[in-house]
């Protein structure tokens, strides 16, 4: 979708002005609700809401839900290793990594490949689709593209606030495919000081990529930190060859 009649697209480096939604600082409630509800939703708001602990996910009936779940899935980018077998695998060659060439592209298979047990659903709604998008043009979110020969295998994108990225939706068409894309941007967060990688909640894939879990309360001050830290807008770029040296032996 583009901006509608009248409207102009976003210059990249520019943040829309942030309104923090009411939600209860749930620092004070550790035992508190996991889910808030909300009728608004634009970038501003919802810039709001990731700087409070909270994501959207949409239900079954495309009803806005805001999430700030008890425990929390993260990845910390200064310790995190892949298995030697998919390090192998990144130093062969075989995948062309990229960021943020194809983010549109990255998304919209998000949203379109099946997942387990919601059949045809998605919850990245076109509205939500909009919203990164523009994100993405103002420079704050960000896609992770993996290619072998041309095609586009696998990826993921999220949003980067301070030092902290979250991690939204991600998708492989091959084996491996997710893994390389989690693998190389966490190097890549690793390598620009990052703190945390908040994939959000947890499922099997994760754990065995190596997520944590993270207490509600230690998640938030950890939040906190990160957002002292300045916001790099602006598109991302890597090396050509990033992939094969992200992780080099005895590293």
């Amino acid at each position: 979708m583009g901006p509608g009649p009248g409207c102009t697209r976003p210059r990249f480096g520019t943040l829309p002005p942030v309104f923090i939604p009411s939600f209860p600082d749930l620092r004070e409630e550790p035992d508190g609700p996991q889910v808030f509800f909300g009728e608004e939703l634009d970038v501003g708001w919802l810039i709001g809401a990731y700087r409070r602990g909270f994501f959207p996910w949409p239900d079954e009936n495309h009803e806005l839900n805001w999430w700030c779940p008890l425990e929390r899935m993260v990845f910390s980018p200064q310790t995190y290793r892949p298995s030697r077998r998919l390090v192998r695998s990144l130093r062969q060659g075989n995948w062309q990594v990229s960021l943020d060439r194809s983010f549109q592209e990255v998304i919209e298979t998000c949203a379109n490949i099946p997942r387990p047990g919601h059949g045809e659903e998605t919850w990245i709604t076109p509205q939500l689709q909009e919203l990164y998008q523009d994100l993405h043009h103002r420079g704050v979110a960000h896609s992770v593209e993996v290619r072998r020969e041309g095609r586009l295998v696998g990826g993921l994108y999220g949003l980067s606030l301070g030092s902290i990225f979250f991690g939204e939706s991600m998708f492989s068409l091959e084996p491996n495919g997710s893994k390389v894309a989690l693998s190389v941007i966490l190097a890549h967060l690793r390598d620009r000081g990052f703190d945390l990688f908040d994939a959000q909640v947890e499922n099997a894939h994760l754990v065995s990529l190596g997520g944590e879990f993270m207490a509600r309360g230690t998640f938030l001050d950890r939040l906190e930190g990160c957002l002292q830290k300045e916001t790099r807008l602006g598109p991302w770029q890597m090396a050509q060859d990033y992939a094969q040296k992200a992780y080099p032996p005895g590293a």
